[in-house]
């Protein structure tokens, strides 16, 4: 009887450590949903042989507001940048006000992925915009504005 309450106690124990970390970050369950970052993962770099077949201009520029399907309305992913040096866009998800106007950005966050799999994945280029033109603020805010 004794070994069984020894062997509970330690599974007991166990179960209660294992997988009970806690990293700090503080998840806000409030936010909007925005695309799942199981995109960012950068595709396979291209061999020199398939590097030089490439374009060496990049399909899109700082301002351009691109998507997997040009009907798509809203969020969509704003390119900020390209970076020749490392061949990647940093992008970030931006939204359209109630007027239908772009656009506004809920936050800093911005993402790094490599060309091809940008001009790949996000086909359609849906507006361009003027990056000085486009704000980090809260939707609520927005529509006082």
């Amino acid at each position: 009887m004794r070994k069984i309450v020894v062997m509970l106690a330690l599974l007991v124990g166990f179960l209660l450590i294992s997988g009970c970390t806690q990293s700090g970050d503080i998840v806000d369950t409030s936010a909007t949903a925005q695309p799942t970052a199981s995109h960012t993962t950068a595709a396979p770099q291209q061999s020199s042989s398939n590097a030089s077949a490439s374009s060496s201009t990049p399909k899109y520029q700082p301002g351009d507001i691109i998507d997997s399907d040009p009907t798509y309305s809203d969020p969509n992913w704003l390119v900020i940048s390209y970076d020749p040096e490392t061949d990647e866009y940093e992008t970030a998800v931006i939204f359209k006000y109630e007027d239908g106007t772009w656009g506004y950005l809920l936050d800093e966050d911005t993402d790094q992925d490599a060309r091809d799999f940008i001009e790949g994945f996000y086909p359609a280029r849906i507006a361009h915009v003027e990056l000085s033109d486009v704000k980090i603020e809260h939707p609520v805010e927005s529509k006082s504005k």
